[in-house]
């Protein structure tokens, strides 16, 4: 019996699982090195310790079961749960637990056998992880034998091929490729046994719809224990796309480097990413040379700034299109070109660059510069002709009044150049003319401009002058030069001219009344002897005196806000309440008292005064306009009155514009830029660009006192207006006028075929305003409703409601 009892110690001290004996309550009784070896615990710590000692929290409801089971004299086989070892961490394990009968049969207590099965734990998550990662994989997986068998396939080759995995399995993997690749790839297999790799080489794979699939094919070994190749796997990657991608980026590099035009592409930051063969030819440089370098290596300085409009156009949704500047090449040299500027976005539809292209059009420039001198300058004289004086004076008529500058136009007719030209021929009269050319030009100062109309009629500019002196000191020497011609081959020549002289801005503001009244001065000193001068508005100190003392207080009360703004509101037609305002400036003069605006307005248009008078207004008003959005809702509108001569400067009116709405965080939807019909008819193309940049900010154009007789309706289809402000002396009569009420009613019709609304101006009765409800006319502007009325007593106005009727 004590033989037998060591014989099983000896079993149990050496067996390679854990072997515990515990008593019906739970208390270790013994304990084996294997234990100790899993567990941590030595038997002399832990024999008549309790068993939970082993337990993790969570598992302690455990020990109750197995205990209940040993009581009924149950075993419990191959348990798999966890158990804590004494440095705390988890073991995972297996269990066996069976009851220990004393002699007479009674239990008395269980034996364990506990195995240690964290590797084997680990291992299946390992595997089926590495089963999770192959089965879901976007690139198809084929593993095969030694044999060139297929063993397994993971769900992406079945997508592929549209092979199911019982079609597969067992089939040779070189059953996969096209039949056509068969022969070639069988080497892959060889390799691969011989312990050889092969990655991404292309191929093509059979599909189940019988067409070839292009493919990027690697190849691993599978290796045993002792590292020896028992099998294979394929990693298949469907290129078809890739291969489409390719064709086509192949193409689009083709035809960029074919381009007859430079395609240059940059980043954000302005460094050029790519250059073609074009770009090389037109600039110099080389792709090696340029790529990475900044785009503004080809700018000339004075044209640094275009960069940052142009690329500030493009990421506002407005492409660039064929716009013409200069360019340098690399070897200093302007070049003149055409960019057209694209935005480029990755694939996530994110702004990540940009495209040019840029044509070479010297030649262009070049014919269009020929063909312009020969339009604007005088073949015989080589003098600006009729065309070119008159567009060198337009552009002074905008210079002038954004430097509030004087010029002078002299009109000059040669006295007895008839005579010559009648007896000694007209080859003998060119020369002269020619000579006189010659003489004009070394007359004047180099900044004045000498043009020939025609005939004997000569003009000239002169450009900006201080005082009535210097212009008559020009016009003697003009007359002096005249008389300089004493002889011409061998013919005694006697000349004088008569000379109009007509100032901007007193006796004129465009070109045509300029010319008119020079000519006119003209004819009066040919009429007063010849040989003379004479200014269309006599003496020039005079003109200057009569609105001195008003202009100058004017310009006090600008700068010292001696101005006020007035608000009368406009009236939807129908619901009568107030959507809009009018911001009407005044001027109470601290001698004179209230100065009416028809008075002082074109004082400020006449002396140069009103942009500062434009700036002061717009200041106040969108101040006012910016609380007032926030009182009557964001879509409260409040109309500004603009004077034709502040649309004179493209880039400054427009800047200026955007820079008061940022400054007072005013929405463009909120302002309504008014201008006179008058405006839209006689001014320049740089007004009608302003209006449609205004247009295009969001800002809402309105035509005020239409129908004061411009015959501008063709001008509606031309410019985006938004309102026609119906003149009040249409208003005040077109109940008692026949004729009157048949052009309301036909405005009214035009406006609502072109959908544009009409403010009627003026509406003094509830008879007219009745009227003109019915006429279905959209809103109304009178003293019916509301006089102008400072900004305070507008907002009264509001709260009180006083104004529904």
């Amino acid at each position: 019996m004590v033989k037998t009892e060591q014989f099983y110690k000896a079993i149990i001290a050496s067996s390679n699982d854990a072997v515990i004996s515990k008593s019906l309550d739970g208390i270790i009784t013994s304990w084996n090195q294997a234990a100790e070896d899993i567990f941590g615990y030595s038997e002399n710590e832990i024999v008549g310790q309790s068993v939970l000692t082993l337990f993790p929290e969570e598992r302690v409801v455990e020990e109750q079961q197995i205990l209940s089971a040993i009581k009924r004299g149950d075993s419990v086989k191959h348990y798999k749960t966890q158990r804590r070892h004494k440095d705390g961490h988890l073991i995972d394990i297996m269990v066996t637990v069976s009851p220990i009968l004393a002699e007479d049969g009674i239990i008395i207590g269980a034996s364990k056998i506990v195995k240690d099965i964290s590797q084997q734990v680990q291992n299946e998550k390992t595997l089926k992880r590495y089963a999770a990662i192959v089965s879901d994989s976007e690139d198809a997986i084929v593993s095969y034998d030694r044999q060139g068998n297929i063993v397994d396939v993971n769900r992406a080759l079945s997508r592929l091929t549209g092979f199911t995995e019982s079609q597969l399995v067992g089939r040779p993997v070189m059953w996969l490729f096209d039949i056509t690749e068969q022969y070639r790839n069988a080497w892959v297999l060889d390799e691969l046994f011989s312990g050889n790799t092969s990655d991404h080489f292309r191929s093509k794979f059979n599909s189940s719809k019988e067409q070839s699939i292009a493919v990027s094919v690697s190849v691993s070994a599978i290796n045993d224990v002792d590292g020896k190749p028992f099998g294979g796997v394929l990693f298949v990657r469907d290129i078809r796309k890739t291969i489409k991608d390719d064709q086509q980026l192949a193409h689009y590099q083709s035809l960029v480097e074919s381009s007859e035009d430079a395609i240059i592409s940059k980043s954000l930051d302005y460094f050029i990413t790519s250059w073609n063969k074009a770009a090389e030819r037109l600039f110099g440089y080389t792709a090696a040379e340029i790529i990475g370098k900044p785009v503004t290596l080809l700018f000339p300085p004075e044209r640094l700034s275009e960069e940052k409009k142009l690329i500030t156009s493009v990421r506002n949704g407005k492409p660039v299109r064929h716009f013409r500047t200069v360019r340098l090449h690399k070897n200093g040299q302007p070049v003149y070109v055409s960019v057209s500027l694209s935005p480029i976005y990755d694939e996530n539809h994110e702004l990540c660059g940009f495209s040019k292209i840029v044509r070479d059009i010297s030649s262009e420039i070049k014919q269009e510069q020929e063909v312009w001198h020969l339009a604007n300058y005088d073949s015989l004289t080589g003098l600006l002709n009729r065309t070119g004086i008159q567009a060198c004076i337009e552009e002074l008529v905008q210079l002038s009044m954004l430097r509030n500058r004087k010029f002078a136009i002299f009109y000059v007719d040669l006295d007895g150049f008839k005579y010559y030209n009648d007896h000694f021929g007209h080859e003998f009269g060119d020369k002269l003319l020619t000579n006189v050319a010659t003489q004009l030009k070394t007359a004047v100062r180099q900044s004045d401009e000498v043009g020939r109309l025609g005939g004997d009629e000569f003009v000239i500019c002169m450009m900006g002058f201080d005082q009535s002196d210097d212009v008559k000191k020009s016009l003697a020497n003009i007359l002096q030069s005249i008389h300089d011609i004493n002889q011409l081959e061998e013919v005694e020549v006697n000349l004088s001219a008569s000379i109009g002289v007509a100032i901007f801005p007193e006796d004129g503001r465009t070109c045509q009344s300029l010319l008119s009244r020079a000519d006119h001065a003209m004819y009066s000193a040919k009429e007063h002897g010849k040989d003379t001068f004479e200014f269309y508005s006599g003496v020039l100190e005079t003109a200057l005196r009569d609105d001195n003392s008003l202009v100058k207080d004017l310009r006090l009360a600008i700068r010292n806000n001696g101005l006020q703004l007035y608000y009368q509101p406009i009236f939807c037609a129908r619901s009568q309440l107030v959507s809009k305002v009018e911001a009407l400036v005044r001027w109470n003069h601290p001698k004179l008292g209230f100065v009416p605006p028809d008075t002082f307005v074109p004082l400020a248009e006449k002396y140069g005064l009103v942009r500062e008078l434009d700036a002061w207004v717009c200041n106040e008003a969108l101040s006012q306009l910016a609380r007032w959005t926030e009182l009557y809702g964001l879509d409260f509108q409040m109309s500004l009155n603009k004077s034709p001569f502040e649309l004179m400067d493209e880039d400054t009116c427009i800047s200026e514009m955007v820079n008061k709405l940022h400054e007072y965080g005013t929405q463009t939807a909120n302002v309504v830029i008014e201008i006179t019909e008058h405006a839209l008819v006689s001014e320049s193309l740089t007004a009608g660009n302003i209006l449609r940049h205004y247009h295009e900010l969001g800002l809402e154009l309105a035509i005020d006192d239409f129908g004061t007789g411009y015959s501008s309706l063709a001008y509606l289809k031309y410019f985006p207006i938004k309102y026609l402000k119906l003149d009040k002396n249409f208003v005040g009569s077109f109940l008692t006028s026949e004729t009157d009420k048949a052009l309301v009613e036909g405005i009214l019709s035009i406006a609502t075929n072109l959908d544009i609304k009409v403010v009627a101006e003026g509406v003094e009765t509830r008879e007219q305003y009745e009227r003109l409800v019915e006429l279905d006319c959209d809103y109304i502007q009178g003293f019916y409703f509301a006089k102008p009325m400072p900004a305070e007593d507008f907002e009264h106005f509001m709260c009180s409601g006083s104004y529904l009727i």
